[in-house]
């Protein structure tokens, strides 16, 4: 495992300086077209999610918790939001996204810290892709507290993260929870689970254990060490690695249409306790 010290603010601050798109947030190493279509599919699933389980957007206020390059803002807005808030540690996304929605409002700070500056109650809160680069347990916990401190009793909050049956600590900035770990401390905080659905089939790296010493593991390497060879290749290697993702995203669609299970990203549904 990677010794690194991870310092999350100037960790971010520097990727979001050096790339403030998907890249900067995204699966670096693969480059900007790739990562479009890994966005593409965490879209799709948001919509399917969204449509199946009938959550009511328009006019609704929206936070959400680690806003970085400000993805999706837009499509929360095509849905006709009433209030948007982003927050995020790092002061480059605060400054760009304010200049470029300045109908919404964004925050510079840390959604682990037991002072959150938000008072107001919201009906969709969102964590995407944040909380597996909280390493520490106290500020994962904290986090869901805080969660709990904004929503009300009809609130919907959605969490994308591997959800796993093993936890470990998968790079110096990046650790795998459990299910169970979930399921444990959203129980302490009066709230669970509606639905799981998986984002990612072939597209993303396999982070469950049982794809871990398996030709699966080996097959998706072999997949990421092509599309970084062609995203160093100049123009033609990222209309390569375009239609690769177009490719590997269309794949995903028709078994993701069949199989309830993915080795890895998935997006998680939550309500209170006493609201269904």
């Amino acid at each position: 495992m990677n010794k690194k010290r991870y310092n999350p603010k100037d960790f971010w601050e520097r990727r979001l300086e050096k790339n403030f798109n998907l890249k900067g947030v995204g699966y670096a190493k693969l480059g900007e077209q790739y990562n479009k279509w890994l966005y593409k599919a965490r879209i799709r699933t948001l919509d399917q999610t969204i449509e199946k389980h009938n959550i009511s957007c328009e006019n609704k206020k929206i936070l959400e918790l680690g806003v970085g390059s400000g993805f999706y803002v837009n499509y929360w807005k095509k849905k006709k939001i009433s209030e948007f808030i982003g927050i995020d540690i790092t002061e480059k996304s605060v400054k760009e996204l304010s200049s470029a929605y300045p109908e919404y409002k964004f925050i510079r700070a840390d959604i682990s810290s037991p002072d959150l500056p938000i008072k107001e109650k919201f009906d969709i809160i969102t964590v995407f892709d944040v909380l597996f680069h909280v390493l520490d347990e106290d500020k994962f916990e904290q986090i869901i507290q805080n969660i709990k401190k904004i929503s009300h009793e009809k609130s919907i909050i959605l969490i994308m993260d591997s959800y796993l049956k093993h936890s470990y600590q998968e790079s110096f900035h990046v650790k795998l929870r459990t299910l169970s770990r979930y399921i444990e401390v959203l129980k302490k905080n009066e709230m669970k689970i509606k639905v799981i659905k998986p984002i990612f089939y072939f597209m993303s790296k396999p982070l469950n254990s049982k794809f871990l010493h398996s030709p699966r593991l080996l097959l998706w390497y072999l997949i990421a060490s092509i599309i970084v060879l062609f995203d160093n290749s100049g123009k033609y290697g990222k209309v390569l690695n375009n239609l690769i993702g177009k490719l590997l995203y269309s794949i995903d669609k028709i078994i993701l249409k069949y199989n309830i299970n993915g080795p890895s990203t998935k997006l998680m549904v939550i309500s209170r306790n006493n609201y269904n």
